[in-house]
């Protein structure tokens, strides 16, 4: 499943306010917020982290960005990462990480 808010035009933090609504309704998928400022975007990002939740950033244009938030089997939780690697023996371990 995957939804859209557009958040462009609102001041944080109805932004994070809004986008909390959305993913206590989502077991599964992904949300994208559209926000038109970037505080509102750090903002998305921390409570997405705080969350534990899988997102990445977009930007479409000067001044516009889209938050991309995976909840569920769309997105693993840093939790369930940290479990995985925990599960994992052998000689060599390689890990990659990304901020996108």
């Amino acid at each position: 499943m995957r939804r859209e808010i557009d958040a462009t035009g609102l001041a944080c933090p109805l932004p994070v306010i809004e986008t909390k609504k959305a993913l206590k309704d989502m077991s599964q998928g992904q949300l994208d917020v559209v926000v038109d400022n970037l505080i509102a975007l750090q903002n998305l990002e921390k409570m997405a982290t705080k969350m534990g939740l899988t997102y990445n950033l977009e930007t479409i244009r000067e001044g516009k960005h889209i938050i991309h938030i995976s909840v569920g089997e769309a997105g693993k939780t840093a939790e369930e990462e940290r479990q995985v690697l925990q599960g994992v023996s052998g000689r060599k371990v390689v890990v990659l990480a990304s901020d996108r």
